[in-house]
């Protein structure tokens, strides 16, 4: 019964918002409100099944605890100035707990704008520019699959990689067919993931991580609005930890210093994505054995054919791993003693998609994956797993 009753939040949920936005997105006449105004909102219920482990709720037994929810508006005030953001509640399993967040609220100004050259600021909570999906990962018809990639979108540490609190310099460049993007931010990024302590410390300490001072630099190049894509982000996330008395570990940092290079080519059917990251991580000041510097590495390969414009598929390898000297955890299991395959993951993943409408998608798709490196170990604790295991999932998603 208290399953079903949340299954009902859920839906009245999106059909309040579909309302909402629907009246939102009406003119309304008599009101002297400068610039214009739109709301939109979005809204995904997925299900998911693994053969063994745990991926966002008990989904051996076949999880729905996989559901997010929004509702983003924007309003441009002036010509130069605009107000945009968005409110979300996400269910994941353990990850995530379905309360509602802010996941951006900024103002943009723009200081310059032509033909072919545009500039402005942004200040406030934004959308992290990194990579090729970051931007837009939170709407399902954006995304190439259900999940994105996971050696370089993590959806255990969501709210880290999202979004930032800070300051966000950004120009673009047009000359013909050929489009200069760049942007730089100084943050501090938001780390409030439930999934980051065990997975830096590897095991669950009574402390917590505070973002800090950090900084983020993307470049994107696009050539005949997206026949091809190439670009580069560079990022040093800077964290606080707070021990609370810890009688292991003291007050110290984390660094976590990615740089992501992306490439896509489309055609008139098919988008050939590749990504590639180059990971070090560094903790400071928490004490031996804590202490120390790790290289790890994550890439994709991804194909999505359109057959029509309703259907397409798609398939992707995805490879994760934590540390480029052990590449399957054999130095850490003996280390620790925690087992080793949550130091990587292989993915392989086929899938297809049935764009019904420009508000309704349905997806499903199947991932042959071996090794543990972006599960939850809240969900499946470290030795507790196993190392080859089957992910289904189906979803059905609208934005309105």
């Amino acid at each position: 019964m208290i399953k079903n009753n949340h299954h009902l939040r859920k839906l009245s949920c999106v059909f309040g918002l579909s309302v909402t936005s629907q009246f939102a997105n009406a003119q309304i006449p008599n009101l002297d409100v400068p610039g214009s105004f739109e709301a939109h909102g979005f809204a995904t219920q997925n299900f998911v099944l693994t053969s063994e482990n745990q991926f966002f709720g008990d989904s051996e037994s076949g999880s729905f605890e996989f559901f997010e929810i929004g509702i983003n508006g924007h309003w441009q005030a002036t010509d130069r100035l605009t107000f945009s953001a968005q409110v979300t509640a996400r269910d994941a399993g353990k990850t995530d707990d379905g309360d509602p967040r802010l996941d951006y609220g900024f103002l943009d100004y723009r200081l310059y704008n032509s033909d072919t050259y545009s500039a402005g600021i942004r200040l406030g909570r934004a959308v992290n520019a990194q990579g090729l999906y970051n931007s837009t990962r939170d709407v399902a018809k954006t995304r190439p699959s259900i999940i994105l990639p996971q050696s370089i979108y993590f959806d255990t540490l969501r709210n880290l990689a999202l979004s930032s609190d800070g300051i966000y310099f950004y120009q673009d460049l047009f000359r013909g067919a050929h489009e200069f993007s760049t942007q730089f931010s100084y943050i501090e990024p938001r780390a409030d993931d439930p999934d980051l302590e065990p997975i830096v410390l590897s095991s669950f300490r009574p402390g917590r991580f505070e973002g800090s001072s950090s900084w983020l630099a993307n470049f994107l190049y696009d050539y005949d609005f997206g026949k091809i894509r190439l670009g580069i982000t560079a990022t040093q996330l800077n964290t606080d930890y707070i021990s609370r008395n810890d009688p292991f570990l003291t007050d110290g940092e984390f660094i976590f210093s990615p740089i992501i290079f992306s490439a896509q080519y489309q055609t008139e059917r098919v988008t050939y994505s590749a990504e590639y990251m180059r990971r070090r991580s560094e903790l400071k000041n928490l004490g031996a054995p804590f202490d120390g510097k790790l290289n790890g590495s994550g890439y994709y390969v991804q194909a999505q054919y359109r057959i029509n414009n309703e259907w397409s598929v798609y398939t992707r390898f995805d490879n994760l791993t934590s540390d480029d000297s052990d590449r399957f955890g054999d130095i850490f299991e003996q280390n620790t003693g925690l087992s080793g395959d949550t130091r990587y993951a292989k993915d392989f993943m086929i899938g297809a998609r049935w764009d019904i409408n420009q508000n309704w998608l349905i997806s499903a798709e199947y991932h042959d994956v071996e090794g543990r490196g972006w599960l939850s170990l809240l969900e499946t604790p470290a030795n507790d797993g196993s190392r080859y295991w089957d992910l289904f999932l189906m979803s059905v998603s609208t934005r309105f």
